[in-house]
């Protein structure tokens, strides 16, 4: 649910503190968007234009249930090829060692080749460890699969 609210500077304060003394009342706390965006990452979801963007295709984002197949439409051939190509895959990282935060962008690798990157990254309030979403090679993605996340730019 999404609540707009226009008004006058002004009433900004008294207006918070009614949200928040509602919200209170109800259990709740406020929180911005860091807090989303690490609830978004340990449950697997993606962040358009973070995540993805039009260079990637449904199969490839592990979000294939979004396709119907019945029928025809336009790119149906080319999806369809897509869908049996040996592309990478959307996945979930966990970090095993310290407190390292993966960040977007970073290599990861397999048996000293790279294999992957990084899309999304954090520390797990829930873990007490790093989690990372991203893209790994398909024939990877498996769960308890071994890789290796540049967290400092050493290659591997």
């Amino acid at each position: 649910m999404e609540w707009k609210y226009w008004g006058h500077s002004d009433d900004a304060v008294t207006v918070w503190r009614s949200l928040l003394d509602a919200v209170r009342e109800v259990g709740g706390r406020p929180c911005g968007l860091g807090a989303r965006n690490t609830l978004r990452m340990e449950k697997g979801m993606l962040l358009s234009g973070t995540d993805f963007d039009d260079n990637r295709d449904p199969y490839e984002c592990s979000i294939s249930f979004i396709v119907n197949n019945d029928g025809d439409f336009i790119g149906k051939d080319a999806l369809m090829k897509r869908k049996s190509a040996d592309t990478e895959i959307f996945r979930g990282f966990v970090c095993e060692g310290g407190r390292e935060i993966p960040r977007d962008g970073q290599k990861v690798y397999h048996d000293g080749a790279e294999v992957g990157i990084v899309t999304s990254g954090s520390i797990s309030p829930i873990l007490g460890k790093g989690i990372a979403l991203g893209f790994i090679k398909r024939e990877l993605s498996k769960p308890g699969t071994r890789v290796t996340i540049d967290v400092r730019g050493e290659d591997g």
